[in-house]
């Protein structure tokens, strides 16, 4: 396994994870700015970037919690949801303008989840110990001969056949041990 910084040279390939995602398009997230710079340093070279839809999924979940309890703090997302949805329709719009960005870039290709991708995910969880979603990223991945991952999240220093590209100093630091 590597691990290298957004400063780092870039790789042939990616894989965006939710976490990175979610960190590139809330503000006021913990890893905004540099996930940001990493985003459009990326999208400047052209790299060629897989996204998933359940990358996609998740980082909507993501981005929908986050900017809901920002707007609307003290009360939290699910309270929000359940007493008044008609409060999150402006941030689905927010999340259509998203995606509709991501997606329309010419070096992304968005994939689905393969029919197939649940036996190497629970190869990962059994062998990794990862959780349901981070193993179905990992099966992607390796069905789509990739092993380049732009995250935040620190479970994937587990897959010892990944490349992770971070700003998460646990990460790095963890990794240099």
């Amino acid at each position: 396994m590597s691990v290298f910084d957004f400063t780092a040279p870039l790789p042939d390939r990616l894989y965006w994870d939710s976490s990175f995602l979610g960190n590139v398009n809330f503000a006021a997230a913990k890893f905004h700015r540099p996930c940001a710079t990493y985003y459009y340093r990326l999208k400047e070279a052209q790299v060629p970037i897989l996204l998933s839809n359940l990358a996609l999924d998740e980082a909507w979940y993501i981005l929908l919690k986050l900017e809901t309890e920002h707007l609307y703090h003290p009360q939290t997302f699910w309270e929000v949801y359940r007493e008044e949805p008609e409060r999150l329709r402006p941030l689905l719009h927010k999340l259509r303008d998203f995606t509709t960005r991501l997606t329309q870039l010419p070096h992304v290709t968005v994939v689905s989840t393969d029919a197939n991708a649940y036996e190497t995910a629970l190869e990962t969880m059994e062998q990794a110990l990862l959780l349901p979603r981070d193993a179905f990223h990992w099966a992607i991945m390796h069905i789509h001969e990739i092993t380049a991952i732009a995250t935040t999240d620190t479970d994937f220093l587990r897959i010892p056949a990944l490349t992770i590209y971070t700003c998460n100093e646990k990460m790095l630091r963890q990794h240099q041990r």
